[in-house]
């Protein structure tokens, strides 16, 4: 990875496994994409809605507001 990201403040929300957004993230940074690295960014940005105040009701989802602090394009 490219990037140092902290995920542990999430642990609590999917004790079994990151979020959505974190598993893009860790994908969107890779410098040298492969052709898995392509799919499984499709397959996470098609697969499952983009939420931006609710996220996880009904379903996983790309939290946006998550993504936007992960990339500090948001405060907090």
């Amino acid at each position: 990875m490219c990037h140092e990201l902290d995920f542990r403040p999430n642990f609590n929300t999917l004790p079994l496994t990151l979020e959505l957004v974190d598993l893009l993230v860790t994908k969107l940074q890779i410098i040298e994409v492969n052709e898995k690295d392509v799919w499984a960014i499709l397959q996470l940005r098609s697969a499952f809605p983009v939420a931006g105040d609710s996220p996880g009701e009904g379903g996983p989802v790309n939290d946006l507001v998550r993504f936007c602090k992960i990339r500090g394009l948001t405060s907090g």
